[in-house]
């Protein structure tokens, strides 16, 4: 299981996002920074099980190579939603490329919460009625 999101100035909450995430199960977390100065992106740069990718002129030339950016490349600079739909994307190739069979797409200041059951638990759970 992984998470990816696309966060901008989530200050000291991004520490405890990626603590949270991590201690309950998930594997991976890509974490696309809008701003490629946020100081988090440093913070979080070699650590084992995050992914951390600024906004920079390589991200940009990841996204054009997508189907999705025919449709939705003229507002990736006005619409933070275009963004997240791109990330969203490239993180799918790379979450399966980590053997990660679920891939959450969720805020920075949201959380995944299960009260009875870890996270594997609630996935396995899913799959296995689907």
């Amino acid at each position: 299981m992984a998470i990816v999101t696309t966060l901008r100035d989530a200050g000291g909450t991004l520490d405890s996002f990626v603590a949270y995430h991590l201690h309950h199960g998930f594997a991976h977390l890509f974490l696309f920074f809008d701003d490629p100065l946020d100081p988090g992106l440093e913070r979080f740069a070699q650590h084992p099980k995050v992914t951390a990718i600024p906004h920079d002129s390589h991200l940009r030339r990841l996204w054009a190579g997508l189907p999705e950016y025919r449709t939705g490349g003229e507002f990736m600079d006005s619409e933070v939603m275009a963004r997240q739909v791109f990330n969203a994307a490239l993180a799918m190739d790379w979450a399966r490329q980590k053997q990660c069979d679920w891939l959450l797409h969720i805020d920075a200041d949201e959380l995944f919460f299960t009260p009875r059951q870890s996270a594997m638990g609630h996935f396995s759970e899913s799959h296995a009625s689907a």
